[in-house]
């Protein structure tokens, strides 16, 4: 296997539909989009090489001149059948529902042979987005790939920023130790529904028994507009809109909630030290996924699918169960990957339910069924998860191949 873009990194297509080229560009992308990590995750003893074009959001395609982008003999590699060469559409660490779209166009445009095309996703359903577009427009389904790059990212992060911690778990007496706070809640983006999440967490009276995050960032929101943008996610589900009405004094009364850094504009996608004693201090992770919707009823559009970010492997690599907060029928996909889940210490039927708002209550409910335990059902609890999360530590630590071929 060989990587043939050239240069110091891989072309990238950022949000704005702007080229980049590498590190000359000025643009500071990190090691989840570069050619070395890429190379890593996948399979150095396949028999392909590979062009890649990766892009932050697919509709960048469409702005997009080959003749700019990729060399004439790699074309002309590309458009020989017999040649082992193929253009890898990469969106590695993205969900998004318009991926097969846009890359079908840019192959109709450019006259591209769709056997030689892959798209490589991190969205857990690609295989479903590709086969139901191809099905549609009566299409070839493209060769299809499922990386879960954040995987590789979090085993690195944990070699060189968890010793400490998971020094002070094994000898201070965690299993018999009933910790001050009942589960932790990080929210750095708002994204639509997160501060819905916090609102209710308000409303039912949990915010005091969990760490819990979220303040004024870099996504343009200000705080005075926390209670709209919770309101406008909340009054699609009746129920939810009724638990927001009758609690909005208290929830417009809410400050910004910061845990252990004030400056929630820097992503913090990595592991850092200063977070370790929230996780040491709490029973269980209340994970805040990218993607959450599973309807059109909030926004005119599709949806875009569930993956797994750097958010639902932080707990797997602190060793802290978790309940997952994301789009709809997700955990089965987690299992797959070799992990396990956490039923039935944790009532897991959250997972199931289609319905925005009331996956929302079921989480909520299971949140203040678990902060409600004794101390004896909290030690209990502790100790019957433990094989799990030890399982799910090792599982992540002897990892090897983190692209996952569909169907080719």
């Amino acid at each position: 296997m060989a990587i043939l873009n050239t240069g110091p990194g891989i072309v990238l297509l950022d949000q704005n539909n702007s080229l980049v080229f590498g590190h000359e560009s000025g643009f500071d992308y990190d090691s989840l989009t570069s050619r070395k990590h890429l190379f890593t995750v996948m399979d150095n003893d396949d028999n392909y090489d590979y062009y890649i074009i990766h892009f932050a959001h697919p509709s960048a395609l469409e702005y997009l001149n080959i003749h700019d982008l990729i060399p004439q003999p790699i074309l002309d590699r590309v458009a020989d059948i017999e040649d082992n060469t193929m253009l890898l559409f990469t969106n590695t660490h993205e969900s998004m529902e318009s991926v097969p779209m846009h890359v079908y166009n840019f192959i109709e445009r450019y006259n591209l042979p769709d056997s030689k095309c892959i798209i490589m996703s991190g969205a857990n359903n690609i295989l479903d987005l590709v086969n139901n577009y191809a099905s549609k427009f009566n299409l070839r389904a493209l060769k299809t790939a499922k990386v879960v790059a954040f995987e590789d990212y979090m085993k690195k992060e944990s070699v060189y920023h968890l010793e400490e911690y998971l020094s002070a778990r094994k000898h201070e007496n965690y299993l018999s130790y009933v910790p001050k706070k009942r589960f932790l809640s990080l929210n750095r983006r708002w994204r639509n529904y997160r501060p819905c999440v916090v609102s209710l967490l308000c409303a039912f009276n949990l915010l005091d028994n969990g760490y819990v995050s979220i303040a004024e960032n870099d996504d343009g929101n200000k705080w005075e507009d926390f209670w709209n943008n919770t309101f406008e996610f909340g009054q699609h589900n009746r129920t939810v809109k009724e638990i927001l009405i009758n609690n909005e004094e208290k929830i417009r009364s809410l400050p910004e909630l910061f845990l252990d850094i004030k400056d929630l504009s820097i992503n913090q996608s990595n592991l850092q030290t200063s977070i370790n004693d929230y996780y040491l201090d709490s029973l269980f992770s209340v994970v805040s996924e990218t993607n959450f919707l599973s309807s059109t009823v909030l926004y005119d559009k599709v949806p875009d699918p569930g993956f797994f970010s750097e958010k639902t492997f932080k707990p797997i690599v602190y060793m802290h169960p978790f309940i997952l907060v994301t789009t709809p029928n997700q955990l089965p996909y987690l299992r797959e990957l070799g992990y396990k889940t956490f039923s039935p210490l944790i009532n897991e039927s959250y997972d199931t339910i289609e319905d925005d708002g009331d996956r929302l209550l079921a989480i909520m409910d299971e949140i203040q069924r678990l902060s409600s335990m004794t101390n004896e059902e909290i030690l209990r609890f502790k100790s019957e998860c433990e094989p799990i999360l030890i399982h799910n530590y090792k599982t992540l630590m002897n990892k090897k191949h983190y692209v996952h071929r569909l169907n080719y």
